[in-house]
Parts: C-alpha cells; structure tokens; sequence
C-alpha cells in the first residue's frame, strides 16, 4: 500500500476549510420529506417483494430509495398541489407491483411511473442462487392528468 501525502496550496488559511455544520431551515425540512418517502417507498417495496418476487434476499444499491425520493419530489415541486397531488406507480422488471396515493385527502393531478429493473442475468450468477440485485439504473416519466375519472384511480 502506498501512502501519499495530502498538499492542496489553494487552501492556505482555516478560514478555507469553514463550511456551515447545520442545514438551512429549507435544507431541513426536504431531508424530512426525502427520508419520509424513501421509508415509505422502501415498505412498499418489501410488501411487493412478498408478494411478486420468489427469492429469498434483494440486494439494494446503497442510497437508491433517497435517489429517487429526490428525484420525486424535485419532480412535484412544480405542481400546483406539489407531492400531495401524486399518484405514484412502482414497476420492477416490467411488473406493476403497486401505486401510492401520496395524499388520501386530494386528487391527483399528475401520475410518477418509476420503472427498476433488475441487473442482467449474468451478474445475477454472482450471488447466491436465492438473491437478487436490483440495478441502480431506473426510469420516472411524469404525465400529467387535466381531468381524472374514477376508472384511473
């Protein structure tokens, strides 16, 4: 093992290396928001695993439920009800496992379908014959809904 040592001349002073410790307020309250999803995304997953899947373990890239929960909410942001006003489909390997309905109380006024798939067969031989490994590639395509009728929720 080779050590290197560590000299960076565009830092000269301590006053370089400062950063702010605590988030702003904002900051605070979408960590919240992220971490809140992505816990409800990842109950979701399981009881779809139970349910869908015949394998014993599923091998999760680290920080995909907070990836996508980002990328939700970044996509709601610009809604007029925001997150509440989501109806978010999860399909895994061409399945649709589930939907959640972000608020009970409001419609929909727009629809999230996340596409995962899983990785390819051959990294699949990889691992135990009962796992599976989910890619951390995935697709969320927004359509938005003027009008819903019943029969779309």
């Amino acid at each position: 093992m080779e050590i290197l040592a560590v000299t960076n001349v565009d830092y000269n002073t301590q006053k370089d290396w400062e950063y702010e410790v605590y988030p702003t307020l904002e900051e605070g309250e979408c960590t919240t928001a992220v971490t809140g999803l992505s816990k409800r995304l990842e109950t979701e997953f399981r009881a779809a695993k139970l349910t869908h899947m015949s394998c014993g373990k599923v091998l999760l890239p680290c920080g995909l439920f907070q990836a996508i929960s980002r990328d939700i909410l970044a996509m709601a942001d610009s809604k007029p009800c925001g997150f509440s006003g989501c109806m978010l489909y999860l399909n895994f390997a061409g399945e649709q496992d589930c939907r959640i309905k972000c608020s009970p109380y409001t419609d929909f006024t727009f629809k999230l379908y996340l596409f995962n798939s899983f990785l390819p067969q051959f990294l699949k031989k990889t691992t135990y014959g009962d796992t599976v490994m989910i890619s951390t590639e995935y697709d969320l395509d927004k359509k938005n809904c003027i009008v819903c009728t019943s029969s779309e929720q």
